[in-house]
């Protein structure tokens, strides 16, 4: 399969607390689009720090090897009921973002982790993921960091209900997770909804 090409991936972080991927350390079932060809049932992660992803493949009974799967090549890939796609939604150029999508209503999170030093342990870490949000709100992109900012991006729905609505869930916008924004964008599409009576 001509998929397992690629450059060796291999623990480098073994000396690090923690691990450098999206959600767990294992490799976990999903699918990948590389160079325009659907490849499924692969064994798949997403390593955020240094933005690769990565295939696990058998090479003999109860061996494998984890190959880096070259971004430029890399169009989305999902796993774990997480999708993500390579973007360019800003000057940044093109980065893989998570999608949540509820009614056309569409949040893309880019997620990264970043390496520090414990200066009295000398020892490396991996820090906790940060998360950068952008909204595609009825064909308009745009990024918000905090409610202040998302709220004034919602329209056909009273912005008190979404901010007591923030409030009551306990959403944090600077780091909300996937399943905090797809249970807003919910209630933001299903006030919609009521507000024109579709």
């Amino acid at each position: 399969m001509n998929l397992v090409n690629g450059i060796l991936y291999y623990d480098k972080y073994k000396n690090v607390l923690s691990h450098p991927f999206y959600s767990v350390e294992e490799f976990l079932p999903g699918s990948a689009v590389i160079s325009g060809i659907r490849y499924e049932d692969v064994q798949i992660n997403y390593d955020i720090y240094s933005q690769y992803l990565v295939l696990q493949y058998p090479v003999v009974e109860g061996s494998s090897y984890s190959i880096i799967i070259p971004p430029e090549h890399t169009d989305a890939f999902d796993f774990d009921r997480n999708y993500f796609k390579k973007l360019t939604l800003d000057d940044r150029g093109p980065l893989f973002y998570q999608l949540i999508e509820v009614n056309g209503l569409i949040c893309y999170i880019h997620w990264e982790k970043k390496k520090a030093t414990r200066s009295y342990q000398f020892t490396e870490f991996f820090m906790e993921p940060e998360q950068r949000y952008f909204l595609d709100y009825h064909g308009k992109l745009s990024h918000f960091s905090n409610r202040r900012n998302f709220v004034s991006l919602i329209s056909g729905v009273p912005k008190k209900e979404i901010i007591r609505y923030i409030r009551k869930k306990g959403i944090q916008l600077s780091d909300a997770t996937p399943e905090q924004l797809e249970d807003l964008l919910q209630f933001i599409s299903s006030g919609i909804h009521s507000t024109t009576g579709n």
